[in-house]
Formats: structure tokens, sequence, C-alpha cells
């Protein structure tokens, strides 16, 4: 019974395999043991990284405000020309109801 027990043993750990939802099955590299990113003591030989110095205070500088009136952006220029448009436009229609409104009463009196 013995051998029965261990071929059977070796059978199932030799088909094992590749769980379905385990991303990270098989996903160890021995290769990158040693590698300095994957380790929990301090880097010999960190890279150039510029540090910030705790004793220095950081300065943060705000543009200066402009005293001038800077010139008008296109959206502004683009709105004031069409708002002068809708004025025209407006005005227009008047004179033209107003046309109307001569025709009309010329045109009642006629057939009276």
């Amino acid at each position: 019974m013995p051998k029965i027990l261990m071929k059977s043993i070796m059978l199932i750990t030799s088909t094992r395999s590749r769980p379905t939802n385990d991303p990270y099955f098989n996903a160890y590299n021995s290769g990158q043991r040693k590698h300095p990113n994957f380790s929990y003591r301090p880097n010999p030989n960190p890279p150039n990284v510029p540090q910030m110095n705790a004793r220095q205070p950081l300065v943060l500088q705000r543009p200066p405000f402009p005293q001038q009136a800077s010139p008008k952006s296109n959206l502004e220029a683009m709105m004031e020309s069409m708002l002068l448009a809708q004025q025209k436009q407006d005005e227009y229609i008047k004179q033209l109801t107003s046309k109307v409104d001569v025709l009309s009463t010329h045109n009642k009196m006629s057939e009276a």
C-alpha cells in the first residue's frame, strides 16, 4: 500500500496546474532577489535625486496683478460684434414693421 500511496501523491503533485483566478501564480523571479528596489535595507548608492533641504522654507511667489486693463479677448470681441449686429437687426425689423403698418392702413383706405 505505501507504493500506491506514494504514486498517487506524486501523480497529484505533478499534475497540479495553474489556478485560473491567481494572476500572481508563478510570478516569482529569483533573478530579482537582490534587486535594490526590492529590499528593505537602505540603498548604499542612491540615484541622483534632488532633495529638499528641510531648513530652507519653500517660497512661492505670485505673479504680479495686472494694473492695466488687458486687451479684449477674442470671445469678448465676438460677443460685442454680435450684440451690435443684433441691435441693427432689431432697428431694421422696427422699420419694416412700421412700413407694413403704413401699407396696411393705405390698403384699408383704398378698399373703403
